[in-house]
Order: C-alpha cells, then structure tokens, then sequence
C-alpha cells in the first residue's frame, strides 16, 4: 500500500525545480521508451516529497518503462498536468481515498500527439521560419543584430512555453486542453497561424530569392530592347522565385534531395546560364 510522508501544496519552489529539471527531456533518449527519462528526471521532486524512497523509486519506474515522445516545448504542458496528477493523487492517499495512476497513462497518450502536432506545426513549421525570414532580411540589409533578434525571439517565446506549461498547467491540469479542443479554438488557432506563415513565407521568396531571366529582344528595329523578365512580370510580378521556391520545396520534401546537393546543383546550373546569358 502507497503512503504518503505528509501531504502539502505544491509551492512555486516546487514547480521551478520541475520547470529547470524538465530541460533534460530530450538529453537522453531511450529507442524504445523515447523521452521517458527526461520525464521521469523533471517529476523526480514531486515523487521525493511525497514517498518514501522505495515507493518514489517504484513509481519512478513504472515511469520509465511507459512509452512517451511528444514535441520538447509542448512536454511542459504534459509534465505540468502531469505533476496536477500527482498532486491530487497524494492528497487522495493521505486521505484515504480510492485513486488510479492510470488516469496518468491515459493522459500521456491523450495529449502526446495532439501537442507534438500543435509545436512541431506551429513552433516548429510556422515560428521559426517567419523569424528566421525576418532575420535573413534584416541580414541582408547589413544589420548586424539580426542572427541576435532570431535568438532572443525564438528564446522568449520557448521560455514562454515552458513557463506556462508547468505553471499553467499545474493550475489548469488536463481540462485546459479539453476546453480548447471541444471549443475548436485549438483547430482555429492552428489554421490561422498556417495561413499567416504561408503569406509572410511566400513575400519572403518573392523579395528575398534573386531568380532574373535575362532573355531579350529588340523592337521594331530600333535600339529598345524587352526582356522576357519584364513581361512576365507585367503578368504577374515575383512569380518566377516563388514558384522556383516551390520547385525547392518540393525536391527537399518529396524527393528527399539534401540541400548541399542541391545548393552544388543551383550554383553549377546558375553559373552556366548566367555565362549564356539566359539569367542573369
């Protein structure tokens, strides 16, 4: 029978030593288990102020041999709701209630892949290349403290992360999430940030990517000369590096091509029409 030493809140001191511990999550992954270690290490405190060491150590192992892989910034949000759990649990046990870990394992499973989705789509697929564009534009400019707006943007926002998963969590526990859900803020928040993403991605190629045809022809015999380039972009103007970051995209991700190889391939091909004067 699990007992518990004495049952006392959880105090902040508590859940900042969660939050740093939990900064380990992908530092050691097991093949079969994935971050089941890093798990296991953040919620360590919580289980040492509760059990003695033989039940925190019993319990610690039914954490480590259950499977757990999720996106690393959105693993707060679990460990958070995780430690709620916990808490509620001890409470139950010192008195004397009937209680179910399993509630834990279902929770786990619930919310491992909805969240990997919402931070490898939205962190991941949206953030980090908006920021990076903005970066790379400010970079190119000449101005020396894009590379540090990148990281202090993209540090605040996981700091952000991170905070609110353990802390909010802890507060919320796991109806946070199934409010978002049932209310489908959550599928309009990800569609929203995939449209902006798509917009802010697709001016970045437009301004950004230098793709010039430099095919021309002169008029009515005099000494005025059109460029194809200038026609097409009376038709449609930036379509040309749009659609060549399209032709990119598409060989990274469907055709598996590294971007070394194909970054080899662009400079050879660039620099032969470039020489016949088909680009320029």
């Amino acid at each position: 029978m699990t007992n518990v030493k004495k049952f006392e809140k959880l105090t902040k001191k508590d859940l900042w030593k969660i939050y740093f511990r939990s900064y380990w999550i992908r530092t050691v992954n097991c093949p079969d288990r994935m971050q089941s270690l890093g798990l296991t290490c953040a919620i360590t405190p919580i289980l040492e102020k509760y059990y003695n060491t033989e039940e925190s150590a019993e319990i610690m192992t039914r954490y480590l041999e259950e499977y757990f892989l999720t996106n690393p910034i959105m693993s707060y949000w679990i460990i958070g709701i995780i430690v709620s759990i916990e808490e509620k649990i001890a409470q139950a046990i010192s008195e004397s209630k009937e209680f179910s870990r399993d509630i834990i394992s279902a929770v786990k499973t619930a919310l491992m892949g909805p969240l990997a989705a919402i931070g490898d789509g939205l962190y991941n697929g949206t953030l980090r290349p908006v920021v990076a564009g903005v970066a790379c534009s400010l970079a190119l400019d000449g101005n020396a403290f894009a590379p540090f707006l990148f990281v202090l943007i993209m540090a605040s926002v996981n700091i952000f992360i991170r905070y609110t998963g353990i802390f909010v969590g802890h507060e919320q526990g796991a109806n946070f999430f199934e409010k978002l859900q049932s209310s489908g803020a959550l599928k309009r928040i990800i569609e929203a940030a995939n449209i902006v993403a798509f917009i802010v991605v697709g001016s970045f190629a437009t301004t950004n990517v230098s793709f010039k045809l430099g095919i021309k022809w002169m008029e009515h015999a005099a000494e005025n000369y059109t460029t194809l380039q200038s026609v097409i972009d009376g038709i449609m103007p930036g379509i040309l590096p749009f659609m060549f970051t399209i032709f990119t995209w598409w060989l990274i991700e469907k055709k598996r091509i590294k971007p070394i190889t194909l970054i080899v391939v662009y400079l050879i091909i660039g620099i032969l029409l470039s020489y016949l004067g088909i680009l320029v």
